[in-house]
C-alpha cells in the first residue's frame, strides 16, 4: 500500500497565525500568481517547477495560504477574475493531490465526510461499478462508499455507480471529488473575502501588497500586448478586402460577431465600434484601410460627409492620431468580458458570456460546424463562467493539434494565431502545387 501523508491537504477554509517577512511574501506572491498563469496556459513541467521550487507545501503552510489569501483578493472583485483565479487554484489542488498522496480517511474526515470500503463481496454490484465506471480497471483497486449528497456533481456526470443514496468510487478517481469539494468550498471563501475587502483593506500591509500585485499583473498584461503588437509581416491585414475574406477563418468569435453585425445592419453602437476598431488596429490594418472598410460598410444608412463628421474623427484617434495622439491598445479578453452586457442594438463584449446557451450552440453549430461533443463542451465551461477557456477550446476545435498559447489571453492573439496557421497551410499547398508540376513534366523550359 502507497505510503500516504497523514496531514491533510488544505481547502483555505480556516486562517493560519504566523510571521512572515513582507519582501519575501511579495516574491512569494509573484511566483504562485505566475505558477497559476502557468496552469492556465498549460506550459510544459519545466516552467511549472521554475515557480513551484519556491514553495514548500507540506511543511510551510503559513507561505502557502498567505499567497493564496492574498491573491484571493485581489481577484475576488469581477467575475471573470474570481473564476480564473478558482480554476487555476483547482488546479493547484489537483497537481498536490497527485504529488503527495494525502491520506484519504484524514482528508475527509477533516471535511466531516464519512467513508466506506467496498468489500467487494456482492458480484452484481462489482459487475454494476465496472459498467458505470469506465476508469475502473484494477480489480485489486479499493473502491470508496461516500453519501451521494457529498458528490452530486459526480452523479451529473454519470459515470460513477449510485445506489440506495452511496456513489461508489475507485480510490484513484477520489480526487475528482475532493478536487469538486475544493471548488465549491473556494467559491463560498472567495465571496466572503469579495463583501469584507474593504476591511480587509483597511490594512496597509495587506493593501501595500496587493498594490505591488496589481502593479507587476499590469506590467505582465502589458507585455502580452507588446508581443502581440509584434505581428510578423505575413500576418496582418494589409487591405480593408482582407475583413470580409479573413474574418470567418481567423476572428475569434467576439469580432466575428461584429463583423457580422455590421454587414447585416451597416452600423455599430460606440462600444462595439470602439472594440472593434481597435483590434483591427492590432491586426495590422492601416488607418486608411480601416476608415475605407467602415465608410463601405456603412455606406448603406450614411452618406459620405456625415461619415466624416460623425465617425472619423473617432477612428483615427483609436488609431493615436487625434486628440492626445495616445496609442490605444486592442483590448484583451479579460476587459472584454468585463465590459457592460450590450443592449439588444450593440453587439460588443464577449458572447461566450452575454449569448444564451441556445443561441451560442446554433452559432457553434450552423456557422462553424462543430460536432455536438466539442459544442457541449464550450457550453459547459460557459456555464462554470469559464469564458476564456471556450475560446480555446473553440479555437482547438477548429484547429485541431496546432499551437494555442496566444489563445484566451487576447483577441488579437486569436488572430495571429490562427493566421500564422493558415499561412503555414497554404506554403504547404503552394509547394505540394509545385512539385506536382515537376513531377508531371509542367515546368516551362525557357
Amino acid at each position: 500500500m502507497i505510503n500516504e501523508k497523514t496531514i491533510p491537504p488544505t481547502f483555505y477554509d480556516k486562517p493560519i497565525l504566523g510571521n512572515i517577512n513582507l519582501d519575501q511574501l511579495k516574491n512569494l506572491i509573484i511566483e504562485r500568481y505566475n505558477l497559476l498563469n502557468a496552469f492556465f496556459e498549460k506550459k510544459e513541467e519545466s516552467v511549472m517547477y521554475k515557480h513551484l521550487k519556491f514553495f514548500n507545501w507540506e511543511t510551510n503552510l503559513l507561505e502557502d495560504i498567505s499567497t493564496h489569501f492574498i491573491l484571493a483578493l485581489a481577484f475576488c472583485q469581477s467575475e471573470s477574475d474570481r473564476t480564473w483565479f478558482i480554476n487555476q487554484e483547482t488546479k493547484l489542488f489537483q497537481h498536490k493531490l497527485e504529488k503527495y498522496k494525502y491520506n484519504i480517511y484524514e482528508t475527509l474526515k477533516e471535511l466531516g465526510i464519512p467513508l466506506n470500503i467496498y468489500s467487494k463481496k456482492d458480484e452484481s454490484i462489482k459487475k454494476k461499478i465496472y459498467f458505470y465506471s469506465p476508469n475502473y480497471k484494477n480489480e485489486n483497486e479499493e473502491i470508496y462508499i461516500v453519501n451521494f449528497e457529498y458528490a452530486l456533481s459526480l452523479i451529473e456526470k454519470r459515470s460513477y455507480y449510485l445506489n440506495q443514496g452511496y456513489v461508489y468510487i475507485p480510490k484513484s478517481q477520489i480526487s475528482e471529488l475532493l478536487s469538486t469539494i475544493f471548488k465549491e468550498k473556494l467559491l463560498k471563501t472567495i465571496n466572503k473575502i469579495n463583501q469584507n475587502k474593504e476591511n480587509l483593506l483597511y490594512d496597509s500591509r495587506i493593501r501595500n501588497l496587493i498594490n505591488y500585485f496589481e502593479k507587476y499583473r499590469e506590467q505582465k498584461a502589458n507585455e502580452r500586448e507588446n508581443q502581440i503588437k509584434e505581428i510578423p509581416s505575413e500576418e496582418k491585414l494589409k487591405k480593408s478586402t482582407d475583413i470580409d475574406i479573413y474574418y470567418k477563418t481567423t476572428f475569434p468569435l467576439c469580432m466575428y460577431e461584429i463583423q457580422k453585425h455590421i454587414n447585416k445592419y451597416s452600423h455599430l453602437m460606440h462600444f462595439g465600434r470602439l472594440q472593434y476598431t481597435l483590434f483591427l488596429k492590432g491586426t495590422g490594418l492601416p488607418i486608411d484601410e480601416c476608415l475605407q472598410f467602415f465608410k463601405r460598410k456603412y455606406e448603406k444608412k450614411t452618406p459620405s460627409d456625415k461619415f466624416e463628421k460623425q465617425y472619423a474623427y473617432n477612428i483615427r484617434h483609436s488609431y493615436g492620431l487625434e486628440g492626445k495622439r495616445s496609442d490605444y491598445t486592442p483590448y484583451s479578453c479579460s476587459k472584454i468580458i468585463n465590459m457592460n452586457p450590450p443592449n439588444s442594438e450593440e453587439c460588443h463584449g464577449c458572447p461566450f458570456k452575454n449569448y444564451s446557451d441556445e443561441k451560442l450552440n446554433d452559432i457553434l453549430n450552423f456557422d462553424f460546424k462543430l460536432s455536438l461533443l466539442e459544442r457541449l463542451e464550450i457550453i459547459d465551461k460557459k456555464k462554470n463562467h469559464e469564458y476564456q477557456v471556450c475560446c480555446i477550446k473553440m479555437f482547438k476545435a477548429l484547429f485541431k493539434g496546432e499551437d494555442y498559447e496566444r489563445v484566451g489571453i487576447h483577441p488579437n492573439g486569436y488572430f495571429s494565431s490562427a493566421m500564422k496557421i493558415l499561412r503555414k497551410k497554404k506554403k504547404i499547398e503552394y509547394e505540394k502545387n509545385q512539385s506536382g508540376n515537376v513531377n508531371n513534366g509542367d515546368v516551362k523550359m525557357s
